[in-house]
């Protein structure tokens, strides 16, 4: 939730994203491993329209709350490469 807080709000000094799901097209074949249900079911090729709703990787642009990026290689829920695209915008 932090993720997509991040870029719909500044209403926040600072926030914290531990294993926050980035992209969620990326999670999708896998969606409740990671935490966070993008979409009906659906593919992203089948529904892009939901996932870019949903994605905080389309609202990157709008990042402006610093934010402390937490991720461990063992989370086998969330990807890590979820959480260091986050940290690399």
């Amino acid at each position: 939730m932090a993720n997509w807080i991040l870029g719909h709000s500044d209403r926040f000094k600072a926030l914290v994203s531990h294993a926050g799901v980035y992209d969620c097209a990326a999670c999708s074949e896998r969606p409740r491993n990671c935490g966070f249900q993008c979409g009906p079911g659906a593919a992203p090729w089948d529904n892009p329209e939901i996932y870019a709703k949903l994605s905080p990787s389309f609202y990157a642009k709008e990042f402006k709350t610093p934010t402390l990026v937490i991720h461990g290689e063992r989370d086998y829920r969330v990807p890590f490469g979820q959480d260091y695209s986050c940290s690399r915008r």
